[in-house]
């Protein structure tokens, strides 16, 4: 029995990634639609093949679900501010706590996310979003 096909960005020809991007970049001119996406988020989609690209590959090259996941990405990007996400903006506090940390990569080359569980506080309320907002943060920062 075969396991699921997982497909990577060299999966991808231009074309898809292309008519992707013309999909997206068609939804963005909509009013109600633009007021939900990042100008920096519609920027990117116009001049970063590889990120159409990683799209397509989750989306198991199949446009429409492409698609979604991308519309699906910016509106969270969007809503949870994430290009404005800095250092400053997140809570200093648990970056001394070291409960989350990056280092080394794994053998695919992808960068290593260690959550440190001793560490961990439950947290609930403002604190927990403050908590998401800091793993965002790091998730921005690795993809970057």
């Amino acid at each position: 029995m075969t396991g699921p096909v997982i497909y990577s960005v060299s999966d991808v020809s231009d074309s898809q990634a292309a008519a992707l991007r013309r999909r997206f970049l068609e939804a963005v001119e909509k009013e109600e639609v633009r007021d939900h996406v990042h100008p920096q988020d519609i920027v990117r989609a116009r001049t970063d093949d590889l990120w159409c690209k990683r799209f397509m590959a989750h989306g198991d090259l199949e446009i429409d679900k492409a698609f979604d996941f991308m519309m699906d990405s910016v509106k969270f990007r969007h809503e949870w501010q994430v290009n404005e996400l800095t250092h400053d903006s997140v809570v200093t506090e648990f970056f001394e706590r070291g409960t989350l940390s990056v280092h080394g990569r794994d053998r695919d080359g992808a960068a290593l996310m260690i959550f440190h569980s001793c560490l961990h506080e439950r947290t609930h309320g403002e604190r927990f979003e403050r908590v998401k907002q800091f793993l965002v943060y790091w998730v921005e920062k690795i993809e970057r």
